[in-house]
């Protein structure tokens, strides 16, 4: 995604970027685990793109983690949230440690706000993948 000059978000215009992102949906749905997505991304020999802030992209050998950050990542179902997370003092330790909420939990859910790769309800299967996946 990425944020115009006049504020409002768009795809990414790359064709290959917009191909990238759509096969890690497709792939996630498919096989249901992170690990075997980028599995088939790297037997394939694809990259993953990555762009900083108002930088040019920069592709990646896809991980476990750069999956699961496209996987949980609600813009991409065309989606504003607010409230994912929250800290928590660990109990013996003193220190507070970002925690994430179940989807039902979080505080601001605003659809439609961005162009999306995937349907809301595609979003809630993915997540409610990834939960069960944790939970095994």
């Amino acid at each position: 995604m990425l944020r115009q000059e006049d504020g409002r978000v768009v795809k990414d215009p790359d064709r290959a970027v917009q191909q990238a992102i759509t096969l890690v949906f497709q792939t996630f749905l498919a096989r249901r685990a992170a690990s075997q997505v980028v599995r088939l991304l790297r037997d394939q020999g694809r990259r993953l793109p990555r762009r900083h802030r108002h930088c040019e992209t920069v592709w990646r050998t896809p991980t476990g983690a750069a999956v699961m950050a496209i996987i949980r990542n609600p813009a991409y179902a065309g989606t504003f949230v607010y409230g994912k997370t929250r800290m928590q003092v660990q109990p013996g330790s003193g220190r507070p440690q970002q925690r994430r909420l179940p989807l039902a939990e979080w505080k601001v859910i605003v659809h439609d706000r961005y162009p999306a790769y995937v349907t809301w309800e595609t979003f809630a299967r993915l997540q409610a993948i990834v939960a069960d996946n944790s939970a095994a």
